[in-house]
């Protein structure tokens, strides 16, 4: 080697300067153009992760041994009710994806009592405060002879407010039985009140998968929507507009119940009014849990017209809104294999990704005269 290029002072700084000859190729070839464009789109999507990163709060598939607890209260005054003949356990009778999922069982000893039986989950020692997005899969079994609500979820939340600790509670419920006319009710300032069944009015069948997703804001104290996907259903309800149980949207309220500041998630199953004459049993089935901090993550197109994702990078759920009115929604790895094809049907499309592997996916929404595309993080 000519001694001109040697480093003769080792302990010394030097700055070295290194040429690629040759580089047009890296333009003109379409195998480079594709790894430098990949690169520079990893990078700007790292760039976007970093300033807005999703916070998955909390993800059960029940896949390894869960810690949910088992809670049975009285309610409504129902004077057959009777603790200690329930069940919270995890199940591989009905799953949605995997092995297992979480079984609620009210009055698993089949006695001729009633039974409210709550699975629950401590997911934090203090009150959240945020924009969150609670979203889980729900089956009803079918039943020779049932007596239940249907699927009840919520997020309950303790926080100290002036001195008070205060329950937050946001949560939603279908009433499917016997004694009570078929409906969908919020937790709305400490009840439970209905939706008007002329906004929304959507019957769940046995033995079916349906995924819900409700979003809500724990520091304004609102909901924003719920969405409802399965059997032939695809739709959300804006919760912010007037009810008529709710004339200015549905609100959550902090109520003084005594518990100590910390989070829970709880999913429910309501075995009630049996009139203590005959023995009633009913479960329900959970799976993939997901609670994930929304902090505005959405990124829209250069003409910000057409396209809108968020939140990305998504764990749990994606939720992309269009002006466009008709077309397809295509999501496509990597590797060009599409993950889901679907027609567009209406402004806000919600995707469930809980399952897909981790990585880099693009997304195109596709009509007669346009073709708009985007790139997410899943992780």
């Amino acid at each position: 080697m000519p001694t001109g290029y040697q480093i003769k002072e080792q302990d010394k700084l030097h700055f070295i300067t290194l040429h690629v000859v040759e580089w047009v190729d890296i333009f003109s070839r379409q195998k480079y153009r594709d790894i430098t464009l990949s690169l520079v789109t990893i990078l700007s999507l790292n760039v976007v992760k970093a300033q807005n990163q999703a916070d998955t709060v909390f993800k059960e598939d029940f896949e390894t041994d869960n810690a949910w607890g088992i809670y049975e209260e009285l309610v409504g005054g129902n004077l057959c009710y009777d603790d200690s003949i329930g069940e919270v356990s995890r199940s591989n009778e009905y799953t949605h994806d995997g092995s297992y999922g979480l079984r609620v069982w009210a009055n698993k000893n089949l006695t001729n009592n009633s039974n409210h039986v709550i699975g629950q989950e401590k997911i934090s020692e203090e009150g959240l405060v945020g924009k969150y997005t609670l979203s889980c899969y729900a089956f009803i079994p079918q039943e020779a002879d049932t007596a239940q609500t249907g699927p009840e979820f919520s997020m309950q939340s303790t926080k100290n407010v002036s001195g008070t600790n205060l329950t937050f509670t946001a949560g939603i419920q279908y009433v499917q039985n016997p004694w009570a006319n078929e409906r969908w009710n919020i937790w709305h300032n400490g009840q439970w009140k209905p939706i008007d069944t002329s906004i929304f009015n959507f019957h769940l069948e046995k033995n079916s998968w349906y995924y819900l997703q409700l979003l809500f804001d724990n520091d304004a104290g609102a909901y924003i929507s719920f969405s409802l996907n399965g059997s032939n259903i695809d739709t959300i309800v804006d919760l912010t507009q007037p009810f008529i149980q709710a004339p200015e949207g549905f609100k959550i309220f902090g109520e003084n119940k005594g518990f100590e500041p910390a989070t829970w998630i709880t999913m429910e199953n309501e075995n009630l009014w049996t009139n203590c004459s005959r023995p009633v049993q009913a479960k329900i089935y959970y799976d993939n849990i997901c609670l994930v901090k929304d902090i505005n993550t959405a990124i829209p197109l250069l003409n910000k017209t057409k396209f809108l994702i968020y939140p990305n990078p998504a764990t749990c759920n994606l939720i992309i809104e269009t002006t466009i009115k008709q077309g397809y929604l295509s999501i496509s790895d990597i590797n060009g294999k599409e993950q889901i094809k679907k027609r567009i049907s209406g402004n806000k499309i919600q995707i469930d990704i809980g399952n897909w592997e981790n990585g880099v996916y693009l997304v195109k929404l596709i009509n007669d005269t346009v073709v708009e595309e985007r790139l997410i993080i899943k992780e």
